[in-house]
This record gives structure tokens, C-alpha cells and sequence, in this order.
């Protein structure tokens, strides 16, 4: 037991460092969305987006969630668009509305019986 307050202690002190980190690859997945010239180039970084803000910011998870489904469609990368649906049911969950969360899948499921 010991030892895993220690590791924990560990982690803690690093929080900053990890604050870091996490804002760096926020700001360099926007970029990449800013400079790419076509639709195909913005669905990764619009992805990573919302992997990088899921814990950290809430809404801003749930817009680039929105953006890389508004893509997918645009493209026609139906698994990725199910995939970001589906991952916008997790944030609804996790920010404590997951009858929100619910209705998406819901609505997965409906289309793939029709």
C-alpha cells in the first residue's frame, strides 16, 4: 500500500509537467486542422482533438467530436463517423448526461438494423 501512495505522490508532483505535455499536443493537433488542405487531412487532427480534451475540457471534446463527424460525412468515412458518434456518447456520459450518450447509440443502432 505503501508503495502505491508513493507512486501516486509521484504522479501528483508531476501534474504540472503533464498539464504541459497535454497543452502541447493540443496546440500542435490545431495547427495541423489550420494547415490542412482538405477535409481527409482535418479528420486525425480533429480526432486526436477530442481524445486530447476528453478529460481535460469537457465542450471542447464535444466540438471537435462534431467537427470530425461533420468530415467524416463530408468524406464518406462512415466507420470514423461511427466511431466519433460513439466516442460523443462517452463524453455525454462522462460529463454526467448519458441519456444524452444513450439517444446516439440509440440511433447507431436503429441504422444499422435499416
Amino acid at each position: 500500500m505503501k508503495e502505491l501512495l508513493t507512486e501516486l505522490d509521484i504522479r501528483l508532483d508531476k501534474t504540472a509537467d503533464y498539464e504541459s505535455q497535454n497543452i502541447q499536443k493540443i496546440k500542435a493537433a490545431q495547427k495541423q486542422l489550420q494547415e490542412a488542405n482538405n477535409p481527409k487531412d482535418k479528420l486525425l487532427p480533429a480526432r486526436i482533438l477530442v481524445e486530447e480534451f476528453l478529460f481535460y475540457q469537457s465542450d471542447s471534446s464535444l466540438y471537435y467530436a462534431d467537427l470530425a463527424v461533420s468530415i467524416a460525412r463530408q468524406t464518406g468515412n462512415h466507420t470514423a463517423e461511427n466511431q466519433m458518434l460513439s466516442r460523443k456518447a462517452i463524453i455525454y456520459a462522462l460529463c454526467g448526461m448519458p441519456w444524452e450518450g444513450k439517444t446516439i447509440l440509440d440511433s447507431l443502432c436503429n441504422a444499422r438494423t435499416t
